[in-house]
């Protein structure tokens, strides 16, 4: 683990401790960084999720409204949309990995062994 990311999980960290429950529909955050309570605010309007953050100046408080059926009907949607869009990711790096072996011109037993070699590389990567 280089600089960087430690930083950065020291961050993601510091952020999610400032989470808490209230309920099953109420979060709160609580940034050490009060100055970005504001961007944050912004930021949660921006992003077109249906939720309408309370800043007091110390917290924010997050009400996500309960999933009626349309609602979910929808998600599942976005959802399959999402798990598509992998799946098709996946086929054309597989693609393209097999185009790459194919122009190395090697016997098809070697073809399959680095085939198998690029696919653990692939997979561990994501």
């Amino acid at each position: 683990m280089n600089n960087k990311e430690y930083w950065q999980k020291r961050e993601e960290e510091k952020l999610n401790k400032g989470i808490k429950d209230c309920n099953k529909l109420a979060k709160e955050l609580q940034s050490h960084y009060k100055l970005a309570h504001k961007e944050i605010e912004k930021e949660i309007q921006k992003s077109d999720i249906g939720i309408n953050p309370n800043n007091d100046g110390k917290v924010i408080r997050l009400v996500f409204p309960e999933l009626t059926e349309e609602r979910r009907k929808e998600l599942v949607k976005q959802v399959k949309a999402i798990s598509e869009e992998g799946k098709v990711a996946i086929r054309n790096i597989r693609r393209e990995a097999m185009d790459d072996i194919e122009k190395l011109e090697l016997s098809e037993d070697e073809e399959k062994g680095i085939e198998k070699e690029k696919w653990h590389e692939i997979v561990s990567e994501s």
